[in-house]
């Protein structure tokens, strides 16, 4: 019995045993199989693999072999035996706990996701069918259902696509040379060098770390009248036409610049692959200085800042630029010509702000450190600069600069601005460049404006002094200014790239809490910047990590919205735990802050420095800390984990151990917020699995709905998979009062059309005002929007001294517009006061060029230069109204409560507005269309001159005169609006042509005015606006400086041009024809003089602009029909075509003759056709675009 005994309990202990045994190693696995699971790197280990017998394996096959097998079928993983050790340890280490403990469960309120085998299996059956469908299944029709599309899929653009032309001569050359040297490589910088003549010193010793050096053609044939100037500038002008008939294979784009000028091609690379080369485009950036652009032109790309001309443009440009340059024998610059030449051809300038002529001198620190939100493209006059670093010479610092630039060139210059709330700093980081420690908090928009360290590029000139961006002084005690770090080192790991900055010591007057700091050292990623970003650019942002001491200080540079919070509840006396987590980054970094009852108790970093990655990336690290306090009673712990690229998969684990005196049972409950994108891993995963999905299921249904049928390959244009942008995805907030509504609202009334004729819905928007009007302005007029009352904005402070609080009431509507209108139809939020006249249609239409799920901040700055000087150049003045893509609304919505709590000494509503979106990192995106109109008087000359793009906004109505004569000025808007429900996209748009048999030059506003000048115009000129209005503020120099180009308007009325006003406009099935009815003029009229004119008739089609027209547009050509009344004039306004090669506007006389005699016989029988004969003379084209002298005499038209 006993021996019977002892062997049952034998055998049961041994059944025990191995149960136990079973269970233990079941448990491992399971846990394995769930940490490799849950774990970031679960599909991204395998790529590191160093094991000997998959050492020859490719990294393709192994990341297949990682998606397609669990992980317990995969050959053994690095690492494997260490975590069977730890688990191990683990048993052993909790064996006076219940069994419960020995397999960890899975954290509650953790997500986990699908085991490997079943996305394995969904996998392997996609790509089984995906393989049936496309070589089972797929066969050439005989008889295609339709004819494919062929789809032009053009190569992402790089440095061999561009073409770099220098202008230097053979004085400058070896001077200047090492500035070349800096930007050009012979390997991969395609670049020509233009000389006067060889220079004196041979070329052979150079000749391989310099471009290739060409010898301009001779220009003494070409005149030049400037006084004071060189001529060297048609020299420099013609390396255009130089370039281009060179005919280098695969350009498309064409950069032109100067000797001195410094390019960082990587930059101007990812800036260019932005546009379409094979559109026409003019890029570049006009100058610093306001005196400079005044004299020059807003509208110019600076030549020494450097510019691009997309190669379908320049090859059109080369044929004509000699015949162009000769009528400019008075300008002073080569850039001045080829603006004036590509100007002629109907194209304006494209705004780029990373090219930087600098047209100032001395230090240029401050400029630097506040560098705009864009990639830095170029330097220029740096011969006239200080050396940008100290204790070096300009080269060496040019060359410190760039080593940076190389590292990261994206970066170099960004700004960013983080705050260390315990010392009370701020550091503003100009990266590869310089740091600025501020003593307290300082407000975002005032680090933006630039510290004014250098001086005039004109010495003594007062206007000189006022620049195209905010500036603040430098002030002059270095006590009372930041501390500065310049850049000492950038280096490049795996993990990230590592740049130190050294203090820069100009006195000793350092505060308590920066004394002792020497050392900055930024951690980064690098910048890689896709179209999109390059579109909408966000400023990145900048934290301190709580592992600086007191002579160092660590900033990671980040972007927005990688945090997670993950809060973690321990129940029990915890003598010990354990963090471990995995990386599957190349350089995911963690920061970690433990805090107890919301007081701070210990941190992770005071143990370990900064997490640094190991080489093996799917290596597990384990780190362990203990706390200061051993609690008995239950305590409240958060952890902080701020990250970079972690997907929702990325569940930390947390293992607790005890002390092994201690046997209380423990639970811990993870609660986690994620806000970041997922891996490229789990990307590529989800991807796969949708597309093969979607294979699948038209393979399915191929099968059982089409039976035999055949299946045929179509390829089809790509197309935006959401539908176009219409009125209905616009809300509107307008701000108003109880007080102006009454008047005012008949302004609103105009543009308001309650019904969109397209799909019947109304337009969706409110009316805010302080309090409810009086009953007598209270209706259910449905073409008002609805009122909305504001809410109460007294708790919020008020301090500018003059100002008005409803300001912030002002401000807080786009507040309470996205609150009422949180809609997912909603794409933009559109914001104006009531006296701004908006243009629906053609809001709808400008805006469409934009990705609303993007941040974009959409406005335009004042006309007036002293208004932006005072307000800022960076923000969108809330009267000309402004545009607000949904993404950011709803974003900016949520703090703009708290932000503007920081901003009550601001004036403006609209100052509010701009200031918390650049605490978002948001700039403005300038659209000229809207207006704020801060001026007085008579706007004919503003209007008359409208930019290349579609009139937006107008506003100021009540400041100014009516727009048309003899109405009042809700008569003239409405008259207006005539020709806007005809052709609204047309409105104001300008066409210029000429009539050489009387010498007239004509300006065709269309929809509004035509101007007829008594005498031959150049181009640019008229493209001027005429000064016909007043000054906005009286009293103050800078009253009169505008940000647009003008010219005077003569004393004498009679020599100024002869103005016909629209009359009326009509559309038919065959075009729209507007009449123009000239104005009173009381001058004598001789036989040569436009007075004798009373009606100019327009023909025009109905412009409908798509998406590319409205990136690259073209001023549309004007051509002056014969007409057989001597008091009439007809004009036809048409799209020029690229093709038209010969010039035909400027005919013989014997052909204006039949012509003449033809079209009245035509009249006499077409009395109803409202579209020009036949044989009307054709459009300007794009080879004559000099239309002041009569080309010669072609043989088939003399007969």
């Amino acid at each position: 019995m006993k021996e019977k005994e002892l062997r049952g309990m034998k055998e049961g202990k041994r059944f025990w045993s191995e149960r136990d045994e079973r269970e233990r190693l079941r448990g491992m696995r399971e846990n394995l199989v769930y940490e490799a699971t849950r774990a970031k790197c679960v599909l991204v280990h395998t790529l590191f693999l160093r094991t000997p017998r998959f050492a020859k394996v490719t990294v393709t096959w192994r990341f297949i072999l990682s998606l397609f097998f669990p992980l317990q079928l995969q050959p053994p993983l690095i690492k494997r035996k260490a975590m069977f050790k730890r688990r191990k340890k683990d048993q052993s280490f909790s064996s006076d706990s219940s069994a419960s403990d020995t397999a960890m469960p899975p954290f509650p309120h953790v997500r986990t996701t699908p085991t490997p085998s079943f996305k394995s299996f969904l996998l392997m059956l996609s790509i089984l069918l995906n393989l049936y469908l496309l070589f089972l299944t797929w066969a050439p029709s005989s008889a295609p259902l339709t004819s494919p599309t062929r789809i032009t899929t053009l190569s992402p653009t790089t440095r061999r696509h561009l073409l770099f032309s220098v202008a230097s001569s053979s004085l400058s050359w070896h001077r200047r040379l090492p500035y070349l040297r800096l930007w050009y490589s012979p390997n991969s910088t395609r670049a020509l060098a233009f000389l006067d003549k060889p220079p004196p010193l041979p070329l052979n010793s150079s000749s391989s770390f310099s471009p290739l050096v060409v010898i301009s053609a001779d220009t003494s044939a070409f005149p030049y009248t400037f006084r004071g100037g060189l001529r060297s500038a048609i020299r420099v002008a013609r390396a255009v036409k130089e370039a281009v008939d060179r005919n280098e294979s695969d350009v498309r784009w064409f950069v032109f610049g100067d000797d001195d000028t410094v390019f960082f091609v990587d930059n101007v690379v990812r800036a260019l692959a932005r546009y379409d080369h094979r559109r026409w485009f003019y890029v570049g950036s006009n100058s610093e200085s306001y005196e400079q652009n005044v004299k020059y032109s807003f509208q110019m790309a600076f030549g020494g800042g450097g510019f691009a001309i997309s190669s379908s443009l320049a090859r059109v440009l080369a044929r004509v630029l000699d015949s162009c340059l000769r009528r400019y024998a008075h300008l002073y610059g080569s850039d001045s010509r080829i603006y004036s030449c590509v100007a002629e051809l109907g194209v304006g300038l494209t705004h780029e702000p990373g090219f930087h002529q600098l047209d100032m001198r001395g230090n240029l620190f401050g400029m630097l450190a506040a560098y705009p939100l864009s990639p830095l493209l170029s330097l220029h006059h740096l011969e006239a600069m200080e050396p940008i670093f100290p204790d070096m010479d300009r080269v060496q610092a040019l060359e410190h600069l760039v080593a940076a630039a190389n590292v990261d060139p994206a970066r170099i210059l960004q700004q960013t601005v983080c705050y260390d709330q315990s010392n009370s700093l701020t550091f503003s980081v100009s990266w590869g460049f310089a740091i600025q420690v501020y003593q307290g908090n300082e407000l975002v928009p005032d680090l933006l404006s630039v510290q004014r360290t250098f001086v005039p590029w004109r010495r003594g000139s007062k206007v000189d002094a006022n620049f195209m961006f905010n500036t603040r002084d430098y002030l002059r005690d270095p006590c009372k200014r930041p501390s500065v770090f310049f850049l000492k080192s950038a280096t490049s790991h795996k993990r990230g790239i590592w740049s130190s900055y050294n203090r820069h010591d100009v006195g000793n007057c350092f505060e308590s809490n920066v004394r002792q700091l020497e050392q900055i050292i930024v951690f980064s990623r690098k910048l890689e910047l896709n179209i999109d970003q390059m579109n909408a650019p966000r400023r990145q942002c900048c934290s301190v990590l709580p592992t600086s001491t007191n002579d160092t200080t660590n900033l990671h540079i980040r972007h927005f919205g990688n945090f997670m919070s993950m809060n973690v509840r321990v129940v029990g006396d915890i003598r010990r735990m354990r963090l471990l987590f995995g990386y599957a980054e190349l350089d995911s970094v963690l920061f970690l802050k433990v805090e107890e009852n919301g007081k701070r108790k210990y941190s992770l970093e005071r143990k370990i420095p900064v997490l640094i990655v190991e080489k093996e990336l799917s290596k597990l690290k384990e780190y362990t800390f203990y706390p200061l306090l051993i609690s008995k009673i239950a305590g409240s712990f958060s952890w902080y984990l701020e990250c970079d690229n972690l997907s929702e998969e990325s569940n930390f684990n947390l293992e607790r151990d005890h002390h092994k005196d201690h046997n209380r049972t423990r639970s811990i409950v993870v609660k986690m917020q994620l806000f970041h994108k997922p891996t490229k891993a789990q990307t590529l995963v989800n991807f796969i699995l949708v597309s093969s999905s979607f294979c699948a299921l038209y393979l399915v249904v191929s099968v059982l709905l089409l039976g035999t049928s055949r299946v045929v390959q179509v390829n089809k244009t790509s197309q935006d998979v959401s539908r176009p942008t219409t009125l209905d995805h616009l809300v509107f907030g307008i701000a108003s009062s109880k007080s102006s509504w009454g008047k005012r609202k008949e302004y609103v009334k105009l543009w308001w059309n309650n019904i969109n004729s397209t799909t019947n819905k109304a337009m969706k928007g409110c009316v805010f005002l302080d309090s409810l009007p009086d009953e007598e302005h209270v209706s259910n007029d449905t073409s008002l929007p609805p009122l909305c009352v504001s809410e109460d904005t007294s708790r919020f402070r008020f301090t500018h001294k003059g100002g008005l609080r409803s300001a912030i009431r002002v401000a807080r509507v786009v507040t309470e517009t996205v609150a009422m209108n949180n809609d997912s139809d909603v794409r933009w939020f559109v914001f104006g006061d009531d006296d701004t006249v908006f243009f629906p249609e053609n809001v709808v239409k400008t805006l469409s060029k934009y990705d609303h799920k993007l941040w974009y901040y959409i406005g335009a700055h004042s006309e007036v230069y002293e208004q932006n000087r005072v307000f800022g150049f960076g923000m969108a003045f809330g009267g000309a109204g402004f545009a607000i893509s949904s993404s950011l609304a709803k974003v900016l919505a949520k703090v703009f409560d708290s932000c503007i709590e920081r901003y009550p000494h601001l004036y403006g509503s609209d100052g509010r507005v701009y200031s918390c979106l650049a605490e978002l990192g948001v700039g403005l995106t300038h659209e000229p269309g809207f207006h704020q109109v801060d001026l007085k008087g008579n706007t004919f000359g503003l209007l008359a001159a409208h930019p290349l793009t579609p009139l937006l906004s107008l506003h100021h109505p009540d400041y100014t005169d009516p727009i048309f004569p003899n109405m009042t000025t809700t008569q003239a808007l409405k008259h207006l609006f005539e020709a806007v429900n005809v052709d609204s996209q047309r409105l104001l748009q300008q066409a210029i042509c000429y009539d050489r048999r009387f010498s007239w030059t004509v300006s065709v506003s269309w929809g509004y005015a035509v101007q007829v000048f008594p005498n031959h115009m150049l181009l640019p000129d008229v493209l001027k606006v005429q000064e016909t209005f007043k000054q906005w503020k009286k009293g103050s120099m800078l009253a009169k400086t505008y940000t647009f180009n003008t010219r005077q308007l003569h004393n004498d009325p009679c020599k100024r041009s002869t103005v016909f006003f629209l009359d009326t406009v009509s559309s038919s099935k065959d075009g729209i024809i507007s009449s123009y009815k000239k104005s009173f003029q009381n001058c004598s009229n001789d036989a040569v003089s436009p007075n004798k004119l009373e009606v100019i008739k327009v023909l025009s089609q109905n412009l409908d602009l798509d998406i590319k027209q409205l990136l690259a547009p073209r001023r549309h050509c004007c051509d002056v029909l014969p007409s057989t009344a001597k008091d009439k004039m007809e004009i036809a306004i048409r799209e020029c075509k690229d093709q038209e090669l010969s010039p035909r506007h400027l005919l013989p006389s014997k052909w204006m003759i039949i012509a003449r005699e033809n079209t009245q016989t035509w009249h006499n029988t077409n009395k109803q056709a409202r579209a020009p004969p036949p044989w009307a003379p054709p459009p300007c084209h794009i080879h004559e675009v000099s239309l002041f002298r009569a080309p010669e005499h072609d043989e088939s038209l003399q007969d």
